[in-house]
């Protein structure tokens, strides 16, 4: 018969060896995470103004561009509130990546493809592509496009005002 010792001394090195394989584990995944993250966040400070133009059927806006020169609001991870009601949450890249991850988003009810540049609870926001398209920024809630801000300009200088008063924009390691 084994001694309790011996049983105690047994449950310890199983138990430990389970803990340290699952403390490898939670590792793993951990900088796979941040591998990930850290993907993201080179997609996102790299835009490909060719296929967004492509994309668009007219030039890129001047906004848009200085819009994603605004590393710190790109980055940040604090939702930001603006004045007229619309908060985002996060920036999407803008890239072929990009428009492969839409693909299966696309709502058939749309009429055209959309491109989502942010995101705001549970919408996306997007400049509706055509050559005679305005650069307004449009929300689409599944049922019907909105206009939330008359041109991409407005909403550079929402941002803009935005960080001026609020330090709370958090850039990650």
């Amino acid at each position: 018969m084994m001694s309790t010792f011996a049983a105690i001394l047994f449950g310890l090195i199983v138990l430990g060896g389970m803990g340290f394989l699952l403390f490898r584990h939670i590792k793993t995944i951990r900088s796979q995470q941040a591998q990930a993250k850290r993907a993201f966040q080179q997609r996102l400070l790299a835009p490909d103004w060719q296929l967004y133009a492509a994309h668009l059927e007219r030039d890129v806006p001047e906004a848009m561009k200085l819009l994603y020169e605004e590393f710190a609001l790109l980055l940040s991870e604090v939702e930001i509130p603006l004045e007229n009601g619309i908060t985002l949450t996060e920036f999407f890249p803008i890239d072929a990546q990009a428009v492969l991850d839409q693909k299966a988003f696309q709502p058939e009810n749309m009429g055209f493809d959309c491109l989502p540049f942010a995101t705001m609870p549970g919408q996306e926001l997007f400049l509706q592509p055509g050559r005679a398209a305005v650069n307004s920024v449009y929300l689409f809630d599944g049922s019907a496009i909105e206009v939330v801000f008359a041109d991409i300009a407005d909403l550079l200088t929402a941002l803009r005002q935005h960080s001026e008063v609020n330090s709370r924009l958090k850039t990650p390691d």
